[in-house]
C-alpha cells in the first residue's frame, strides 16, 4: 500500500500543473484534499477552474529565480573545488591535460555567472522564464560534462587515496546539484547524470571486485540523491505556490480595501451633497414656523393650528441637527473639515456651556454642576468646535439622567500638564463591552429614559473632534451607575490666561 501510494505521489508530482488541476476537480470520489491540493486551491483562490496558463508561467518564473539566486554562491564553490583537485592531483596526472580541465571548468563557471549577471540586469518577464531555466540548465550540463570527463582522466587506480578523493568529488558534486538545482529538475539531471555517471561506469568496468563494490554503492547513493531530489523540487513547489497564494490574496484583500475605500468616499461625498441641499429648504421651514408659532403677523386662528406650527418647528429643528451632525461626519471622512483655531478662555467656556444646557436640564428635572476655576489657563482650540464637543457631552449626560439624577462637568490640568474635562453622571450607563460601538456614528444603544430621540452621531462626532485637536477621549461606564467621559489635550494646546486677546472671555 505505502508503495502504491508513492507511486501515485510521484505521477501526480510528474503531471503539468494544469493536469494535476484537472485531475483534483475532475475526480468524482468524496475525499479529503491532499496538502499539495489546498496549496494549488490557495494559489488560484479567486478562480473556479485549473490553473491558467498565466499563473503557471508566474508559478515557473518564481522558481527559475531561486534558480538564478544561488548559483552564484554554487559557482564560487565550483572554481574552488577545481582548483583545489588539480593541485591533489597535480603529480599523478599529465600537467598539460590538467590544466586545460581545470581552465575550462573554470571558464565555464565564469559563463554560468555572466549569464547569472544577465538574469538579474535585464528587467524579466514572467513568459520568458522557460528560455532562463533551459540556458540554465545547458549550463549545469556543460559543468556536468567538464566534471564527468575529469573522473575519468583522473581516475588512478593504484592509488586508493586519490580514488577516495573521488568518490567524496562525486558524492559532493551531487550534494551539492541537491542543494542548488533540484527546484529545476532538468538543471539537476543535467549536472548529476554527465558528472557521476562516467565515474560510476569507469569503476564498474575495471575489473576490480572493490571499484564494482563501489560503483555499486554509488550507484545506490545516486538513487538516494535522485529520490531527494524530487522529494526537495516538490516541497519547493509547495512552498513557492503557497508564497505566490498568499501574494494573490494579499493583492485581492488590498483591491477589495481600495474598492471599499472608493465607495466610501462616494457615500461621503453624497451625503455632504445631499445635507447642503436639505438645509437650504429646512432652514425656510424652521423660519416661517417660528415666525407662524410667534403670530408676528397676527393671529393664526384656531389653537390646534398653532400647536401643529410648533410641532413643525420643533420637527424641523431636529432635523436641521441630524442634518448638521451627518455633514460634519461627512466632512471630517473627506478630510474637508478644518480646525478654525485660536486662543479661548476655557473656564468661561465650561460655564457658557453650562449655561446653554440649564434650560434641558431643568426640563428633565435632573442637577447641572459646572466645576471650572478661573485659575485655569486659555486653550488653543477651535472655539466653535470645542463649544461643540462640550455641550454634545452634557446633553448626551442630561439625556440619558433619569429625573432626579445628577450631572457634573469639571475641568482641570492634569499633573502631566495636560487638559482635562470630564462629564460625569448618575444615568443608566452601559455595559463595558459596549462602550466601543457607542462612539460608532448611527449607532443608539438605549433609549433615554425620556425617550429623546437621537441621531447616533453625538459620540462619533465628540470622538473625531477631540482627536482633531490632537486629543483622547475615554468613557467608563456601567449600568445603573453612570457614564463619565473625560477628553484629555496635550499640554502643548494651553497657555497662560494673560495671552488672551482683550474681550476673549466675554466672546467664550
Amino acid at each position: 500500500m505505502a508503495s502504491l501510494a508513492a507511486a501515485r505521489h510521484s505521477e501526480n508530482r510528474n503531471m503539468p500543473l494544469g493536469d494535476i488541476a484537472l485531475a483534483i476537480n475532475g475526480s468524482g470520489q468524496s475525499r479529503e484534499p491532499t496538502r499539495y491540493e489546498l496549496l494549488l486551491r490557495a494559489f488560484r483562490a479567486d478562480r473556479g477552474g485549473a490553473l491558467e496558463p498565466a499563473a503557471q508561467a508566474e508559478l515557473r518564473a518564481e522558481v527559475v529565480r531561486g534558480l538564478f539566486v544561488q548559483a552564484p554562491g554554487i559557482l564560487v564553490v565550483e572554481m574552488a573545488v577545481a582548483i583545489l583537485v588539480a593541485a591533489i592531483f597535480w603529480r599523478s596526472a599529465p600537467a598539460q591535460t590538467l590544466v586545460a580541465w581545470s581552465a575550462l571548468l573554470v571558464a565555464a563557471s565564469i559563463v554560468r555567472w555572466v549569464h547569472c549577471r544577465r538574469y538579474f540586469e535585464r528587467t524579466r518577464i514572467a513568459g520568458e522564464a522557460q528560455a532562463w531555466g533551459r540556458t540554465f540548465a545547458l549550463g549545469t550540463l556543460l559543468s556536468g560534462v567538464l566534471w564527468g570527463i575529469g573522473t575519468v582522466v583522473l581516475f588512478a587506480p593504484a592509488d586508493a587515496v586519490l580514488m577516495i578523493v573521488l568518490v567524496f568529488l562525486v558524492t559532493g558534486l551531487s550534494a551539492a546539484a541537491l542543494t542548488g538545482y533540484t527546484a529545476y529538475l532538468p538543471a539537476f539531471y543535467g549536472f548529476v547524470l554527465p558528472a557521476v555517471v562516467p565515474f560510476g561506469l569507469r569503476l564498474a568496468f575495471d575489473g576490480s571486485a572493490a571499484h564494482l563494490f563501489t560503483a555499486m554503492l554509488l550507484a545506490v547513493w545516486a538513487s538516494v540523491f535522485v529520490y531527494l531530489a524530487h522529494a526537495l523540487h516538490a516541497h519547493t513547489i509547495d512552498r513557492v505556490m503557497l508564497l505566490l497564494g498568499n501574494a494573490r490574496m494579499a493583492e485581492t484583500l488590498r483591491k477589495a480595501r481600495d474598492s471599499a475605500d472608493d465607495a466610501n468616499r462616494a457615500k461621503t461625498r453624497f451625503l455632504a451633497n445631499m445635507s447642503h441641499e436639505l438645509r437650504t429648504p429646512l432652514n425656510a421651514i424652521i423660519g416661517f414656523s417660528d415666525i407662524m408659532r410667534s403670530e408676528i403677523f397676527g393671529p393664526v386662528g384656531a389653537p390646534k393650528y398653532k400647536q401643529y406650527v410648533a410641532d413643525i418647528n420643533r420637527s424641523g429643528t431636529h432635523l436641521l441637527q441630524l442634518i448638521s451632525d451627518i455633514l460634519d461626519v461627512a466632512k471630517i471622512e473627506v478630510g474637508a473639515q478644518t480646525l478654525n483655531e485660536g486662543v479661548i478662555d476655557l473656564a468661561g467656556t465650561l460655564r457658557n456651556c453650562g449655561h446653554l444646557v440649564e434650560p434641558q436640564a431643568r426640563s428633565a428635572n435632573v442637577a447641572l454642576a459646572v466645576d471650572a476655576s478661573a485659575r485655569l489657563p486659555a486653550l488653543r482650540a477651535d472655539p466653535t468646535r470645542f463649544r461643540q464637543i462640550v455641550l454634545n457631552l452634557l446633553s448626551n449626560a442630561v439625556k440619558f439622567t433619569p429625573a432626579g439624577g445628577k450631572v457634573w462637568l469639571s475641568g482641570a490640568v492634569e499633573p502631566g500638564g495636560g487638559l482635562l474635562v470630564q462629564v460625569r453622571d448618575t444615568g443608566i450607563g452601559m455595559k463595558p463591552e459596549d462602550v466601543p460601538r457607542a462612539v460608532q456614528p448611527f449607532v443608539q444603544l438605549d433609549q433615554a429614559p425620556r425617550g429623546d430621540p437621537g441621531t447616533g452621531l453625538g459620540l462619533a462626532l465628540v470622538k473625531t473632534l477631540v482627536e482633531a485637536h490632537g486629543g483622547t477621549l475615554a468613557i467608563e461606564s456601567e449600568i445603573g451607575k453612570g457614564t463619565t467621559v473625560s477628553m484629555r489635550l496635550p499640554a502643548e494646546r494651553l497657555a497662560p490666561a494673560a495671552i488672551l486677546p482683550g474681550d476673549a472671555r466675554k466672546v467664550a
